[in-house]
Parts: structure tokens; sequence; C-alpha cells
């Protein structure tokens, strides 16, 4: 999370760790094995930045975060690897609270922020 998901190689996670690359493999044999294991750390971190208590504070949230939060928006840009459009998408409309339109209205408004953002 704190160099994005583009460095998250068994290589990297190895030299990081201290340990062979094979000792890496003994415990993840495939990405999509490491990816599932911090995919329940990436939500509770995600979790915990958003306020679901209306869609503009949900709005508000990301966008504060995502503009001051180096990490945060490492991980927004990286979520594709650990979710798919979809399952983001209708996990944020399950817990957003107020009138699904607006909630809907907020959600597209943030990740366009967001992509448009990240292009700068």
């Amino acid at each position: 999370m704190e160099e994005g998901i583009e460095q998250l190689t068994f290589t990297n996670i190895a030299k990081k760790a201290g340990i062979s690359r094979s000792g890496i493999n003994a415990h993840f044999k495939r990405k999509d094995d490491l990816f599932n294991e911090l995919k329940s750390k990436i939500v509770d971190r995600l979790v915990s930045t958003f306020n679901f208590n209306s869609p503009q504070e949900f709005y508000e949230s990301w966008i504060t975060n995502f503009n001051s939060d180096a990490e945060f928006r490492r991980i927004i840009v990286g979520a594709g690897a650990f979710f798919s459009m979809d399952d983001g998408i209708n996990g944020l409309k399950d817990a957003i609270k107020g009138n699904p339109v607006e909630v809907d209205m907020y959600i597209k408004m943030a990740v366009g922020h967001s992509v448009i953002n990240t292009m700068k």
C-alpha cells in the first residue's frame, strides 16, 4: 500500500521481508492468493476512511482523502487488482446511507474525480 500495486511483486516482498523468493512462494502459490490475503486489509483501510452517513459526506470523504493521502490514492488506483468494478461499486452502494439515485451519482462523481486526477 505504501508503494503502490505495481511494486507488489514476490521479489519485492521477499526483499522487504528479508527472505528468499521461494519463501514467499511457500506461502502464496499465485499472485491472486496474495491479493486475496490483502483484500481484507484494503477493505478495512477504505472503510475506516469513508463517511457513509450520506452520499455527499461519502463524496467529501473520498475527495479529501484522494487529494491529501498518497496511500489512499494508491489504493484507489490499484483497487482493480482486488475488486471487480461491480463488486466495489455495489459494496459502496450497500454501505452509503441515503437515496439510491444520489448514492449512485456521488459514487460516479468520486470515481470520475479519481480518474481525472490520476491522469494529471
